[in-house]
């Protein structure tokens, strides 16, 4: 079931940081229907009692660029750098990387992605050289896992990471931990209300409720 009425939305998405959700995302939201209600699994393995199919609100160039300018007004640091790329998985995120690119006048550069609509340690697009400054670009981020093979594709090209942009968080907790395991700044821009729950805590599954892969929603 679609999520659409502004009242809910406004209880299940808050700006990162403290904050009401801004009136442009909220009416993206609503009109796109980006924010489903049901029982789902995630690619972490955790499982939510909602999911964000972010294609579904980025999918016309215009609206992703519209997000991307709400994102990068948070990328003060980054726009310092020299030598600029954005690295994204080549997905929904991959509509927000090329829009966020543009927005930071950077490169952009695409990972392969698997039959799961997961990021591969490989290059679909761009180039990546050494020196080059990396600004990992992400639609949704749990636990940060999937973000791991675009660490290993900067390494490999001998660039540096530099941050994470991602447009929705859903685990603050496990979000955390991943940044400082990697010692990177996060400036995202969304946050999630509640919180995706392992297999043995879901009280969806004890009560039977039947459970539905994410990936399929993308």
């Amino acid at each position: 079931m679609r999520v659409r009425e502004t009242a809910q939305l406004r209880e299940l998405i808050h700006l990162r940081g403290g904050g009401q959700l801004p009136e442009r995302m909220l009416s993206l939201f609503s009109e796109t229907g980006a924010l489903l209600k049901g029982h789902f699994r995630l690619q972490s393995g955790l499982h939510s009692p909602y999911f964000a199919r972010i294609g579904q609100l980025l999918y016309r160039p215009a609206d992703a660029a519209e997000v991307a300018s709400l994102m990068s007004s948070r990328l003060t640091k980054v726009r310092s750098h020299n030598q600029l790329v954005c690295l994204a998985s080549d997905n929904s995120s991959g509509y927000l990387g090329r829009a966020l690119a543009t927005s930071l006048n950077a490169k952009i550069a695409l990972a392969k992605i698997d039959a799961h609509r997961r990021p591969t340690r490989e290059l679909a697009d761009g180039h990546l050289c050494p020196g080059d400054n990396v600004l990992i670009v992400s639609d949704v981020v749990t636990t940060g896992h999937s973000l791991e093979p675009l660490l290993e594709i900067a390494k490999d090209h001998q660039a540096a990471p530099v941050g994470v942009s991602t447009l929705l968080v859903l685990s603050s907790t496990h979000y955390l931990s991943f940044l400082a395991k990697h010692n990177l700044p996060g400036e995202d821009l969304l946050e999630a209300a509640w919180e995706p729950v392992t297999a043995e805590t879901c009280t969806q599954c004890a009560s039977g409720e039947g459970l539905l892969p994410g990936f399929e929603f993308n």
